[in-house]
């Protein structure tokens, strides 16, 4: 069964440089964001460190396909769409403010990772990446190789 990685640590490396990194992780956290000021800097740093573990078994792939949103921002709409969905087909689900807070737990990974992802995740040549790049409507806008 294939498994999906979403995102590498923002180094790409198991080895972390603590200062470096908490400096580039700093001013990320600084700078104009959705949701990056709700989390404690050293949570994000804890969550870059875990993250950092899943390159011993990604620098085992020798493909990857990365479905990459043309707005980060679209997961917001998606998921609210789902929700609503779910509450007309079953009755329940989440309310659009209760979607709102569940996505923010979750969007600072986009907004720390995704520039990496898109620039691709391997260091070797004979590996190759996808890129599949979605607008709004969910249609394939965009293939790159990666």
């Amino acid at each position: 069964m294939a498994k999906a990685i979403e995102f590498r640590s923002l180094n790409g490396n198991i080895l972390i440089q603590f200062k470096s990194l908490s400096s580039e992780l700093q001013a990320r956290w600084g700078a104009p964001s959705r949701t990056l000021r709700q989390h404690d800097l050293e949570h994000l740093l804890f969550i870059n460190d875990r993250l950092a573990q899943y390159d011993s078994i990604t620098d085992h792939f020798d493909a990857m396909i990365h479905i990459d949103a043309e707005e980060n921002h679209f997961v917001y709409d998606w998921r609210l769409q789902q929700e609503a969905a779910m509450r007309s087909e079953k009755g329940t689900g989440m309310t659009d403010e209760q979607v709102i807070s569940f996505v923010d737990a979750y969007y600072p990974a986009y907004e720390l990772f995704s520039d990496n992802l898109r620039s691709g995740v391997f260091d070797k040549p004979n590996k190759q990446q996808l890129r599949l790049v979605v607008g709004k409507s969910r249609e394939v806008k965009q293939a790159v190789v990666i």
